[in-house]
């Protein structure tokens, strides 16, 4: 009647505080019913600005409580990065038209909500996505009869699925329902929507025109299907993670979190917990059957991990779930891995750049903790940030040990295999960021990384250079050093490159578009792998150079020997391992490296080691090029950390054909300049570097601690220790590149005679 209204009636809903907690977000609809209540319905990101997992939640003026309407806590790869499982919530109000529950009630003041779902619980759900990997929207609804106390199981509206379709017509048509609306007043279920032709509402190839449809589901009688809830079980199930890290613990120390079971449905839900296999470190509390009926509140499980007397490592376990929802597959599993290591770190990615160009720099490159190079997101690949060309989306190490099938093991990060508990690596330090020569004209800035693979068995050391000096833009130098942590060999340890590259636009016409017309190619004197494309504007494609071909972005491998038939040296380590005939691909050891369309193929250019891989093309010609560089095969990596393997890549970017340089596109010796220059720059010692000391435990002078801090470093496999202005080992004094029994030795004299360390260990990094 309008006396409840200005701010001295505001009420806050929702009261989300926690930044790492569920948030509301983006969707609401609200409507009165025909008592005056105040509906709201909304949805609920599980874990704000990261997750993909959604609630639909409602709040009602009488009750003023929130309960959940439809769950989507499952993980959905195929959704584009602002996506929800659960969105675009439409609400309506029954109007007492239709008789429910056997003709003896009235759907009077019924809710009833209609949303758009992407993905699902079930292979089938999961499978339906577009050729380009993007999700195709359902439209679903949920009901209550009790004013949105209890919920009926999720009905499914639309039915259609187009697994593979692709949304350019005629070759064929996604669909993807979404952005419905639902007339307020329900005697049938009116809804408008749209049938997006574009799956999931990305854009994928440019605009669509996308009808919108009418759906009218009827009512009016007694137990309308849909008007009329549907009654049955309905389980909300959640296991509390951080958003970013794994489940993780030191030795002797445990990681607690909490299990949910609920039911938001209006029949009765029983099933049981249980865990698997039952093993000491993984416990449940009060595992075991349950029941949990209709409006009654959920039940909470206390998970225990425990690392007592466990070995550094990883765990996997599993909390199983078997239920009398039909609406939901049974059993749901919740994956348990759990890392036991003394020092853990969360993933960190920073961006960092090549020497300035105005302010943004010529060339830059997201990198991280996670053996992750580039990112899924274009603005984190290879990129110019003057015309915002991105070369690389995503990029990563990938190591392989047990080179055999079908025993091997794979570490990478990339795309839709970067679970943690999959393939990734694991950080056990925090990322070291030096910036303080942007803009000198000289020297570098850098970035340094400490892994370990998943089984603990391979500590990794990734380090970015990035030059500042103007002669010097165009590339970004990375030094991955490899040893073996066990007490045992590690035999047939492969290491390589992956990385999905983009052939940058043409800066005269921009008309080269992403993933289009990619080819790859190879130039062996200078171990470089190229991507390279063709304007389409005023140029005919052909399969010779001419004037409309563009050249991308390539990975050199910098191996080989100098002028005077040393080992090439970068920072005083030595190359070992090299390109030669060592390669791995699916012929040799049965790996696919790719992402999991199951459709690439192998292109070999000619070099025995070096193998480009693209999906099949489509319909439309379109390729999109992923690379593929294998550094190593066959290595034995010597146990306790001796000997450890460097290997040095860069990637080099056609940033000469940049306006700054010249308009006029660049053939084949644009790369070959940049890796040229690459050569010079590493062969000039790395200009701006800087001296280490043996201090690792930094109390100004050396002792018997930093004695056993190298015998651990040197003998138990123990991560090194970097120095604040040089990030590289202070306990290798000798600059063989690796901590051995001399530096050991050369320790014990110093620590007992006494000294300043930096007098004593005049060691030069660069």
């Amino acid at each position: 009647d309008g006396t409840e209204l200005g701010p001295a009636f505001r009420s806050l809903i929702t009261a989300y505080n926690d930044p790492t907690g569920p948030q509301a977000w983006p969707y609401v609809s609200v409507a009165y019913d025909h008592q005056g209540t105040l509906h709201i319905v909304w949805t609920e990101q599980r874990i704000a600005d990261i997750s993909e997992h959604t609630a639909i939640c409602h709040w009602n003026s009488v009750r003023q409580t929130v309960r959940p309407v439809a769950a989507g806590y499952y993980d959905n790869p195929n959704v584009w990065e602002k996506s929800l499982n659960l969105s675009q919530v439409t609400l309506g109000i029954g109007d007492g038209s239709t008789l429910c529950k056997d003709g003896t009630e009235a759907n009077l003041d019924y809710l009833y909500v209609v949303y758009m779902k992407l993905g699902g619980e079930t292979p089938e759900e999961q499978a339906d996505v577009s050729k380009a990997g993007f999700a195709n929207g359902e439209l679903y609804l949920s009901a209550s009869a009790d004013g949105g106390h209890s919920w009926s199981p999720p009905a499914n509206l639309s039915k259609t699925k187009t697994p593979g379709c692709t949304s350019t017509r005629p070759d064929s048509v996604c669909a993807s329902e979404a952005w419905a609306t639902i007339a307020r007043d329900v005697d049938a279920l009116n809804i408008f929507y749209i049938a997006d032709f574009e799956a999931g509402s990305f854009s994928e190839s440019g605009w669509t025109m996308n009808p919108t449809f009418y759906l009218r589901l009827e009512g009016g009688t007694t137990n309308a299907e849909h008007v009329c809830p549907r009654f049955g079980p309905n389980m909300v199930t959640a296991l509390t993670a951080d958003p970013e890290c794994e489940y993780h613990a030191a030795p002797e120390m445990t990681n607690e979190e909490l299990l949910t079971v609920g039911n938001i449905g209006n029949i009765a839900l029983t099933g049981e917990v249980t865990v698997l296999p039952a093993d000491s470190w993984l416990n449940v509390t009060g595992a075991g059957p349950f029941e949990i009926e209709a409006t009654d509140p959920d039940l909470e499980y206390p998970v225990i991990m425990d690392a007592a007397g466990l070995t550094e490592g990883l765990y996997s376990g599993l909390i199983r779930i078997t239920h009398n929802d039909t609406s939901k597959p049974s059993p749901i599993d919740f994956p348990i891995d759990f890392f036991v290591v003394d020092d853990f770190h969360c993933p960190e990615a920073t961006i960092l750049r090549t020497s300035v160009f105005g302010d943004a720099g010529v060339l830059a490159l997201q990198v991280g903790t996670d053996g992750r190079f580039g990112a899924p997101d274009p603005a984190g690949g290879l990129v110019r940030p003057l015309d915002s060309s991105s070369a690389i989306f995503d990029a990563t190490l990938l190591v392989a040990h047990g080179v055999q099938d079908p025993d091997t093991v794979v570490y990478h990060r990339f795309y839709n295999s970067d679970d943690p508990g999959q393939h990734g690596f694991r950080s056990v330090a925090a990322l070291y960021i030096d910036t303080l020569q942007y803009g000198e004209g000289g020297g570098f800035a850098k970035a340094s990384a400490q892994m370990t693979t998943k089984d603990s068995a391979i500590a990794v050391v990734a380090e970015w250079y990035y030059p500042q000096g103007a002669a010097y833009g165009d590339f970004v130098a990375i030094k991955y050093t490899l040893w073996n942590r066990t007490s045992e060999p590690l035999t047939d340890v492969a290491v390589g490159v992956y990385a999905d590259f983009n052939v940058l636009a043409g800066l005269s016409s921009r008309a080269i578009q992403d993933g289009v017309g990619n080819h790859g190619n190879y130039v062996q004197a200078q171990n470089l792998i190229y991507m390279y494309g063709y304007d389409t504007i005023g140029h005919v494609p052909a399969d010779h150079l001419n004037s409309s071909q563009r050249y991308s972005a390539g990975i050199t491998y910098l191996a080989g020997r100098d002028a005077y038939g040393e080992p090439f040296k970068l920072n005083d380590i030595a190359i070992r391992g090299g390109v030669g005939d060592n390669r791995v691909n699916n012929r040799t050891t049965g790996l696919y490296y790719g992402p999991t369309s199951g459709h690439l193929h192998e292109d070999l250019v000619g070099t025995p080691g070096v193998s480009i891989w693209e999906p099949t093309p489509h319909a439309d010609s379109a390729k999109d090029a992923y690379l593929w560089l294998t550094l190593d095969q066959g290595r034995t990596l010597e146990p306790n950390g001796v000997n450890p393997e460097v290997y040095i890549v860069a990637l080099v970017s056609d940033t000469l054909q940049h306006p700054a340089y010249s308009i006029a596109p660049k053939l084949a010796g644009g790369l070959t300049e940049v890796v040229d220059s690459v050569w010079a720059w590493a062969s000039m010692g790395c200009p701006g570097g800087c001296t280490k000391h043996g201090d690792p435990q930094p109390d100004g002078v050396t002792n018997v601690l930093d004695v056993v801090q190298c015998v651990n470093v040197a003998f138990r496999g123990a991560p090194p220790v970097f120095d604040d202005d040089c990030p590289w080992q202070r306990t290798d004094v000798d600059c063989t590149g690796y901590t051995d029994v001399l530096d050991v030795v050369h320790f014990v004299n110093v620590a007992f005679r006494g000294g300043d360390p930096r007098d004593e260990f005049p060691c030069v990094c660069y």
